[in-house]
């Protein structure tokens, strides 16, 4: 993973707010399936259903921080 990355020491599992495209929220309730150089693979918690596009670092947060 390059070390510019704003998240360099996510992991999978790691409990993450996934912003919504449609009007820009915060939503809770993911957590991180794959991890690479250019995205990251979101899972929902409630129903362990992994979507279908990746997220880019922008688009998540730690759960913990808003």
């Amino acid at each position: 993973m390059p070390e510019n990355r704003r998240h360099p020491n996510w992991n999978t599992g790691t409990p993450v707010m996934v912003r919504n495209r449609f009007d820009g929220a915060w939503v809770p309730g993911f957590e991180l399936v794959g991890v690479d150089e250019q995205s990251y693979e979101v899972r929902r918690r409630s129903d362990q259903v992994v979507l279908p596009d990746r997220f880019d670092e922008s688009e998540v947060l730690p759960e913990t921080e808003l």
